[in-house]
């Protein structure tokens, strides 16, 4: 499902920024007074521009962030530092550009994202806190499935969630500035202060030059990232948001549509139970002749197991003649699918019923 493209962005960020990480670009002003920081006094400074931004973030935030990067093979991501495993979900080669506006309204518990990737599409998500998530369907099978379902016009998957917090899904979806700015470790660098009381803060790690700039009440109000491999710029606003969900008529349950893309391939999980159990059958009888017993007794045990792993009832099992017959029907198609297992000498035999 996904949880998203909007991380192959911006969380490619924020692994960017525990490199190193964030400001605005700077305004064209006079080049201003510039002081060598130490790391310790530039880790201090920081420190007291996200303490500044907490405060500016309390009625509520929102982002833009425009990128260009590189798409990484497995071995790059796994040995550079900017890197984010979500990488991995960008389909199209070479260098590519994106953009993702992210909200937070803490008044209400809400947030949302919005990233679009060239050449892979949309991403958009929605959390609440105390109630759950929405998440954009964007994988051809799930809008078949809702589909199916009843629902054509989904769009998103709601994950009911009573424990989530907007804190912990804005963490992973739209995180707050003051939390990127403390992600990074000490790195020497500089400060400018410009005439009209803002400031960049610039230092470079091993992978990456990144600067923060802050207004003259020591607001950040954005970050650049420059590097190789991805160039970001952020541009934060505060204040109070609104966030608008998803209407009903384009939201399907998560549970609704666990069902439905499973009896999508209900003809095929049948024929691979019966399969599952002329094996367990056989391998339980250890050369002997197999016993109806058997094939009832680990018949059922594969059923269970089977049900279990897609988290509702699909596959039923009954004795039969010599065996079991297990079988399935799609609640939304009335499509059938059934076999019978039977006890046939040493062996197990499956067939369509």
């Amino acid at each position: 499902m996904e949880k998203t493209l909007f991380r192959a962005l911006l969380l490619a960020t924020t692994a960017s920024l525990a490199a190193g990480a964030l400001a605005a670009p700077a305004a064209a002003l006079a080049a201003g007074t510039t002081t060598s920081l130490s790391s310790a006094e530039m880790a201090a400074a920081l420190k007291a521009v996200a303490a500044t931004t907490a405060t500016a973030e309390i009625p509520g935030y929102a982002g833009d962030v425009t990128a260009t990067f590189d798409s990484f093979s497995t071995t790059a991501v796994t040995t550079t530092l900017l890197h984010h495993p979500a990488l991995l979900k960008a389909t199209a080669t070479g260098r590519q550009t994106g953009s993702v506006r992210f909200v937070a309204d803490p008044a209400h518990g809400r947030g949302s994202f919005r990233s679009v990737i060239a050449g892979d599409g949309v991403t958009i998500g929605y959390g609440v806190g105390g109630k759950g998530e929405y998440v954009y369907l964007a994988d051809p099978a799930e809008r078949a499935a809702a589909r199916m379902a009843g629902l054509p016009a989904a769009r998103y998957v709601f994950q009911p969630d009573p424990k989530l917090t907007l804190d912990t899904w804005a963490g992973q979806n739209a995180p707050a500035p003051s939390d990127l700015i403390v992600q990074d470790p000490r790195h020497p660098g500089t400060r400018t202060v410009h005439d009209d009381g803002s400031a960049d803060y610039t230092y470079t790690t091993d992978s990456a030059t990144i600067t923060y700039s802050a207004d003259a009440g020591g607001v950040a109000t954005g970050c650049t990232v420059a590097s190789p491999a991805i160039d970001e710029t952020f541009v934060f606003q505060y204040g109070a948001q609104s966030v608008t969900l998803p209407p009903s008529t384009q939201v399907i349950s998560r549970a609704t549509l666990t069902k439905a893309l499973a009896y999508r391939t209900m003809a095929r999980s049948v024929a691979r139970v019966a399969g599952d159990i002329t094996a367990l059958v056989e391998e339980k009888a250890h050369g002997r002749n197999v016993t109806v017993t058997g094939v009832r007794k680990w018949g059922r045990v594969v059923v269970t197991g089977f049900n279990r792993s897609v988290e509702f009832t699909m596959v039923t099992v009954r004795n039969s003649a010599r065996g079991v017959r297990i079988g399935a029907k799609n609640p939304y198609t009335g499509a059938t699918s059934a076999y019978l297992v039977k006890a046939w000498g040493k062996h197990a035999v499956a067939r369509k019923a």
